[in-house]
């Protein structure tokens, strides 16, 4: 970490737990103020901004604690399967990784981010919002909201947490959001309530603005009470595959689709995440079963055709890898990782 720091080539650092891992050499104890202290200033010299994901690191901790109880918050109404089916015991891979005892120590090293965290802030690096969204339990939306109370619970004010989701965002990025002016993005959250105050009240959103369109709570809300109906259908098709397969969930296809031909089983965007979730487990030839099921059901989607030949590649298929992948950029010429892949395709098979 000092080499990196002297280097200042590095604009980001993602998690503040890589400082755990190397410069405080995965210490949990004994890790002095003036040590945090020291790292932080030499972090705002080197020009390197840092996204905590505090509650990354918090929610690994909760999950060897008590998976269950985390399942169990109301917002995984709002996780689409399969990712949410992955979080489950058998496939949660703190649940496989960790046992029961290795929360204190964790939780521990959790406190030690805190003081950075807090270190860095008064050093003045730019520190930047991010909560890891659909890592295990960490609901995307949600968890950002965590992230911030996360972040006053660490020392910072409900104003410097809200800056780093915004304005300090915009600035690394240089996308002109972040903040009110003629031209910038028109994208903003109306509260009810003030928080600067409490940021809880940053969850009290009365409306959003989305390139310029009007979102009302109540479409929101509406949207969300949609979005949580459709997982749920999709549910009775996601919960039949297992680490192993899914013919369990095709026999439940095929007895659906014998009542009503036209019988909602899943979203195109579902069955791909769960193409995407064998190759991720390393059953490649699942994974490819579940693409070519996800082509015949949704045959005008490049990303079908991506997936079926990712699962294709990985079983060393390659001509019928490369016949995926063309018919995907066919689909979608203008994506130029396709065409990349294709001629590194094609050059290798010369």
């Amino acid at each position: 970490m000092e080499r990196l720091l002297e280097l200042r080539g590095q604009v980001e650092i993602s998690h503040a737990e890589e400082y755990l891992y190397t410069y405080f050499d995965r210490r949990t104890v004994g890790v002095s103020t003036e040590a945090i202290e020291r790292v932080a200033k030499a972090t705002a010299e080197a020009g390197i901004a840092v996204t905590p994901n505090l509650v990354a690191y918090r929610l690994i901790v909760r999950q060897i604690e008590d998976l269950e109880r985390e399942l169990a918050r109301p917002e995984m109404a709002w996780v689409a399967p399969p990712g949410a089916r992955s979080w489950k015991p058998d496939l949660n891979r703190y649940k496989r990784a960790f046992e029961p005892s290795d929360a204190a120590p964790l939780g521990e090293r959790y406190s030690v981010l805190e003081r950075l965290t807090k270190a860095m802030q008064a050093a003045g690096v730019r520190l930047l919002a991010g909560s890891d969204a659909m890592n295990p339990v960490a609901i995307p939306g949600f968890s950002l909201h965590d992230e911030l109370e996360l972040l006053c619970a660490a020392g910072l004010t409900p104003y410097q947490a809200l800056r780093a989701a915004t304005f300090n965002a915009g600035e690394f990025l240089q996308s002109g959001a972040g903040r009110l002016a003629a031209g910038a993005p028109a994208d903003l959250v109306l509260l009810a309530e003030n928080p600067f105050e409490s940021i809880g009240r940053a969850r009290a959103i009365e409306g959003v603005l989305v390139r310029g369109r009007w979102l009302s709570k109540e479409e929101l809300a509406q949207r969300m009470k949609t979005l949580a109906a459709d997982y749920a259908r999709e549910e009775a098709f996601m919960s039949r595959f297992t680490p192993a397969g899914f013919e369990e969930a095709l026999a439940h296809l095929r007895a659906a689709r014998s009542e009503d031909p036209k019988a909602f089983l899943f979203r195109p965007e579902g069955i791909e995440s769960l193409a995407l979730l064998f190759g991720l487990i390393g059953n490649h030839s699942a994974a490819r079963a579940v693409a070519e099921l996800a082509t015949l059901e949704f045959p005008e989607r490049w990303t079908t055709w991506t997936r079926l030949a990712e699962a294709c590649l990985a079983l060393e298929d390659e001509p019928a890898a490369a016949a995926a992948y063309q018919h995907a950029h066919e689909l979608h010429p203008s994506d130029p990782h396709l065409a990349r892949v294709l001629e590194a395709l094609a050059a290798k098979s010369r």
